[in-house]
């Protein structure tokens, strides 16, 4: 018999070309599949060089070689003896090359991470302002957040803790004399030993760095804040002079008429000295000495000017390419202090003129470096003059800088190149004399001199405060109105503008095109804004008129004070809180004072300037010459309950009510009593409801708490019985009388 065994045939193996061509064909699809998704997520995010899968664009190495057209990217060559390294030009030179390219708003990809960059001062200040609780948080780096425990102020995450510390760290630098004058000596007593170790060196040459940065930092010697910018500055400021020696000639001669040569200048004479604010201005600008600001972060996913920021993108702010915008800047690439002056001479205040950076992260040194500047650059500028090398008969300093540091000191000529090469003779070094004339100076006891408001900040859109903007507007005053929101704003302006034609039909009767003109004018001087802490950084004045309430008031200024400029001064509306109250609770209680308007404020020809204890005479004066600027009528008033008006009003409408309650008259007998009796044009139960009865009552009981005994500041029944039913006068439709 044949016995036949079968077994399972294996199957037949796939041919290695066909699992190659599976398994390119499945690597293609996904790659077709991460291309596509990928390309959708990044629709609508800010354009910028295609980043290559996983690397992204890996810090510039895989960028377009377009970039080679514009220069950002240059092979290295040699000229002369200096090796320059051009494809090793600085950051921000790049990114600014990208921009051209790419927009005002770009993106960099870096792996998965997103690097957006601002180019453009409308793109810094629609993330940095307007967006500041999204825009002010910072990049998590391990090694940083290590070292710093994610605590303090500069790379710390941005939340209450930091908030915290940096309110903390404003209050406590403020009463060491940070943006005060008690720094003023200790400034000019620095500077003093900078130019005898000038004259030490005779004719030889040296380098001053240390010798200005020593300076700068001994001012505050336990903090570096702006240590090296300031000290930047200052000797970029001595390149500049030398090399622009008719805009030198200028500024000493600014120096000479106002501070003379027989004392040092002192923080007043910066409003006498427009030329000279202007040209170390325009030295910050041309120079930039932090061209890109410390890295922010989204803290979450939100949309600028039309592009989406996811949360977690990186946010780079390039204020060199800012302050070099030639769509902002007229010839940005020429020294030129004059943009800084208006056409009578005046200093202008450019809202893109940003060094020290905006929003809720702006840097903390920024009030020491401006005092440090103005007194150092004016101090050596005072009996001295720098020339370039070659052209002294004085003792030589001569400044080193690296080949590479260089920027453009004129305009750029084509093909544009971003950092020219030094003139011949000076490629590593800059020779710079000075003729000095030696003295010795000493701390100022010259008489401060009282500040001229130009710029005034109201807060409170509210009657009072919209009066005041108005009045100020009016009058040639630059005007910011501040309140909680849009809605309120918009309509207060409104209020504002029906108020202007109104005058403006009595005042130009004959002219009807002028009083339109002045109408354009007026409200040309005002603008809006939510953010009072955004606003105050170059006022000369904020005045407050929110609710009559202590705490609010006292937890503003707190805020402000932290904010302001070291020349603002704070000035309160209020009626009946103690001024003194308020301004104890900021650090700037010399600069602090009272400016009680009345109701209607363009009408109403009185002002109550309100002088503290701590007030003093040069803000007192300047109070009492913007009132007078105004149009008003100001008097002087101790800080006493009521001031004058109110301390002899209020008493006698609650004479007027106690009369009624006792039955001895009518009210409409008392108003029409006093009417016509005393000529007044209001009866008192009609001022009380005109004024509101909870407004009344709120300052009655305030009296009444400080002098208990006082039987002029004894409560009423009735008027806390009407307040109590919401009775409040003509704003509730019934008070004391009943109004349709």
């Amino acid at each position: 018999m044949a016995v036949v065994a079968s077994a399972e045939e294996p199957p037949a193996s796939l041919a290695p070309d066909t699992v190659r061509a599976a398994i390119l064909g499945a690597t293609g699809l996904l790659l077709a599949l991460w291309w596509l998704l990928g390309r959708q997520s990044l629709q609508r995010l800010p354009p910028g060089p295609r980043p290559w899968p996983l690397v992204g664009n890996l810090a510039f190495a895989l960028l377009p070689k377009r970039l080679y057209v514009v220069g950002v990217f240059t092979p290295r060559k040699k000229e002369g003896n200096c090796d320059r390294a051009e494809e090793g030009r600085p950051m921000h030179v790049m990114l600014t090359g990208l921009a051209k390219m790419y927009g005002s708003i770009f993106r960099l990809d870096l792996g998965s991470h997103h690097i957006i960059v601002l180019s453009d001062f409308e793109a810094v200040r629609d993330a940095l302002v307007a967006q500041a609780e999204i825009f002010s948080d910072r990049p998590s780096v391990p090694l940083v957040a290590i070292l710093t425990k994610k605590k303090g102020l500069v790379f710390a995450p941005y939340n209450p803790v930091w908030k915290k510390q940096r309110k903390f760290s404003h209050s406590t630098l403020r009463h060491f004399g940070l943006g005060k004058h008690s720094l003023e000596p200790k400034i000019i007593e620095e500077f003093k030993y900078v130019k005898e170790e000038i004259l030490k060196h005779g004719e030889e040459q040296f380098n001053p760095f240390p010798i200005i940065g020593n300076a700068v930092s001994n001012v505050i010697s336990s903090m570096a804040l702006g240590t090296e910018t300031t000290s930047n500055t200052l000797l970029w400021s001595l390149l500049y002079m030398s090399l622009h020696p008719q805009e030198q000639r200028k500024v000493q001669k600014e120096i000479e008429l106002v501070i003379g040569c027989n004392r040092p200048p002192t923080l007043a004479d910066k409003v006498h000295m427009p030329l000279t604010e202007a040209t170390i201005m325009e030295v910050q600008r041309m120079t930039v000495v932090v061209p890109l600001s410390i890295p922010r972060m989204a803290s979450e996913t939100t949309e600028l000017q039309g592009y989406t920021i996811p949360k977690g993108s990186v946010i780079i702010p390039n204020l060199w390419s800012v302050h070099r915008d030639p769509n902002k800047w007229e010839n940005p690439d020429d020294f030129c202090p004059a943009r800084f002056l208006d056409e009578n001479g005046q200093l202008l205040k450019k809202e893109i003129f940003i060094p020290f950076g905006i929003g809720k992260r702006v840097c903390m040194g920024e009030q020491l470096a401006k005092m440090e500047l103005f007194l150092m650059f004016a101090n050596g500028r005072s009996g001295q003059e720098a020339r370039p090398s070659g052209s002294a008969t004085s003792p030589w300093i001569c400044l080193r800088w690296p080949a590479h540091a260089l920027l453009p000191l004129g305009p750029a000529t084509p093909p544009p190149l971003l950092f020219p090469p030094p003139p011949p003779g000076a490629r590593t070094c800059f020779a710079m004399a000075f003729a000095t004339r030696p003295f010795v100076r000493l701390a100022s006891t010259a008489a401060a001199k009282k500040l001229v408001i130009k710029h005034v900040t109201v807060i409170g859109a509210g009657l009072m405060g919209s009066g005041i903007a108005q009045v100020a507007a009016a009058t040639g005053h630059t005007v910011v109105l501040v309140d909680q929101s849009d809605e309120i704003l918009n309509k207060s302006k409104k209020q504002i503008e029906d108020s202007l034609k109104k005058l403006s039909k009595k005042k130009f009767a004959d002219k009807p095109e002028a009083g339109v003109e002045f109408v354009e004018k007026a409200l040309k001087n005002i603008t809006v804004n939510t953010d009072p802490v955004s606003v105050v950084h170059s006022t000369d004045l904020v005045v407050e008129a929110i609710l009559e309430h202590l705490a609010p008031k006292i937890e503003l200024f707190k805020t402000l004070d932290t904010f302001a400029a070291e020349h603002t001064i704070f000035a309160s509306n209020t009626s009946s809180l103690p001024v003194t109250d308020l301004a104890n609770a900021t650090t700037r209680q010399d600069q602090f004072g009272g400016l009680h308007f009345f109701n209607p404020v363009p009408l109403m020809k009185l002002v109550e300037v309100i002088k503290t204890p701590m007030t003093s005479q040069k803000t007192f004066e300047s109070l009492m010459d913007f009132s007078r600027a105004v149009g008003k009528n100001p008097i002087s008033c101790k800080d006493t309950p009521g001031f004058v008006v109110n301390r002899l009003l209020v008493p006698y409408l609650m004479e007027a009510v106690r009369l009624f309650e006792r039955g001895d008259a009518s009210k409409e007998d008392i108003d029409v009593a006093m009417k016509l009796g005393a000529s007044y044009p209001m009866g008192p139960f009609e001022l009380l409801d005109y004024v509101g009865l909870d407004t009344s009552k709120f300052i009655m009981d305030g009296w009444h708490a400080l002098e208990p005994d006082n039987p002029l500041f004894a409560p009423s029944q009735l008027l806390n019985q009407l307040v109590e039913e919401k009775k409040l006068g003509r704003k509730t439709g019934e008070g004391f009388y009943k109004y349709k």
